[in-house]
């Protein structure tokens, strides 16, 4: 978003002095000194989008609503599972206390325990002293910022990265996330990328500021949908252990796989756990770790369940473990998540089925996009395709007013679409992406929505373009 977008809903959105207060005397109860610069570093921008993207949305009984095809959201299962939690919350009296643990029941740790044997080839195995459960991978990479970052530190990442990060290690713990600028020209899944998180540090070593503390490694990638090799895993240890860098390995699309009819090269997904990091790349393993949830290959985000896996940094976890009480998940949600992969013959059915919805979904999206002639990644994972859409970004606003900085016809594209076509596509500047026009596509919608929004899509599209030519 460009500066001049957010000052001026910043103005729109400023709360009055009277709004500050009820006191008599007209003096405001005092925030914390954290409260306050959240207060200045808040986006009221975001809320205001958000708020209009989730209060009003597409629905065959509301066809007027917004479609929503920015957010990562997976509604391919989501009949399947509904059907499938209305038969299964079977909840016990220890469900209605504190259980038998509050960083993650024994029945769900039994469960995942399971999982990362069997999907993630753990060549360690994953025990429950390895792990802490808690309300989604947001809260839990929250707990994990507090816990290596000092306030003004940061964490690295390669650009254009998952703009909810920025949020999850600067709300509460005023870290920071700095993004890592890989050029055009260069594969963004190769080992070469880390020669440019080599020259970032080195650039916030001589500033003096925002000293790195770990380096977030997101496989499958977000918003790309590429899947790392393992040579270019291997050298994010070894840049980590050259530095004394945590590792953190963002695998939250790990099971979210597809075949894709213009793809047929991509590595297969490996988790990081199924590497020996000492032997390999003389990385102490105990500067890595992997985080996972339910929200995202099981179609759940609203359920809020996110783990950490730390096999080899007890002190780490014992520090969780002080805190976890602060993010304890609900026993409904533990019941639920653990009755589809604690059965091996349900969650075998419920991945294939849902690859399989994904895969289909996926080549109907880049037919579409072929048709319009938009170029675009090539995805093999996640829930998004990254579009590239300079070839429509508009010569002047709705208004009749020239255009002539590219952030600023991002800008507009994306206001078109929204108040315009009704149709939410995520901006690639909210995903820190430095080349205007580029957008996050989520395909992985019901069919009929997704046909919805494909139509309002393109309706803008050329109707920008008849403009374009006209001027």
């Amino acid at each position: 978003m460009t500066q001049r977008d957010t000052k001026a809903v910043e103005k729109e959105t400023e709360p009055q002095q009277a709004d500050q207060t009820d006191n008599h005397d007209g003096t405001a109860p005092k925030l914390s000194k954290r409260a306050q610069e959240a207060l200045k570093t808040a986006n009221p921008l975001t809320e205001t989008l958000l708020a209009k993207v989730l209060g009003n949305q597409y629905a065959p009984e509301n066809p007027e609503g917004l479609l929503n095809a920015g957010v990562a959201e997976n509604s391919l299962m989501a009949d399947w599972l509904l059907e499938h939690y209305k038969k299964n919350l079977n909840l016990t009296f220890t469900d209605l206390t504190y259980g038998d643990a509050l960083a993650g029941s024994k029945r769900l740790y039994g469960a995942l325990l399971k999982l990362f044997e069997r999907y993630f080839h753990a060549i360690k195995p994953v025990k429950g002293e390895h792990m802490i459960c808690g309300t989604g991978v947001s809260a839990v990479l929250d707990q994990l910022t507090d816990k290596i970052c000092d306030e003004g530190e940061s964490i690295l990442i390669a650009r254009p990265y998952y703009n909810g990060f920025d949020v999850d290690v600067s709300a509460r713990c005023r870290a920071s996330m700095q993004g890592v600028e890989i050029p055009a020209d260069v594969d963004p899944a190769s080992p070469k990328i880390l020669e440019y998180f080599e020259a970032k540090l080195q650039e916030l070593k001589q500033s003096g500021k925002n000293t790195p503390r770990a380096v977030i490694m997101c496989n499958p990638n977000n918003p790309l949908g590429f899947i790392y090799p393992k040579e270019t895993i291997l050298e994010y240890c070894r840049f980590c252990q050259r530095h004394n860098l945590h590792l953190i390995s963002d695998e939250i699309y790990a099971l979210s796989l597809y075949k894709n009819k213009t793809n047929t090269t991509s590595p297969p997904f490996q988790s990081i756990l199924s590497i020996d990091v000492m032997q390999e790349a003389q990385c102490d393993p105990a500067r890595v770790h992997v985080l996972y949830g339910m929200s995202k290959d099981f179609g759940s985000n609203g359920l809020r369940v996110g783990v950490l896996v730390s096999q080899h940094n007890k002190q780490l976890i014992k520090s969780f473990n002080g805190s976890a009480i602060l993010m304890k998940i609900s026993s409904p949600a533990d019941v639920l998540w653990t009755s589809i992969i604690g059965n091996e013959k349900v969650l075998t059915e419920y991945l294939d089925k849902a690859q399989s919805l994904a895969s289909d979904t996926l080549n109907c999206t880049l037919s579409w996009l072929e048709k319009l002639n938009i170029q675009h990644s090539n995805p093999v994972a996640g829930h998004f395709i990254w579009i590239d859409l300079r070839a429509f970004l508009p010569n002047k606003t709705s208004k009749g007013k020239k255009l002539t900085d590219g952030n600023a016809k991002e800008w507009e594209l994306f206001t078109r679409l929204l108040d315009e076509g009704n149709v939410y596509l995520a901006p690639g500047v909210i995903y820190h992406s430095t080349i205007p026009g580029f957008f996050r596509l989520t395909f992985t919608l019901r069919r009929e929505y997704l046909k919805v929004g494909m139509e309002r899509i393109e309706g803008i599209l050329k109707k920008i373009e008849a403009e374009n030519a006209e001027a």
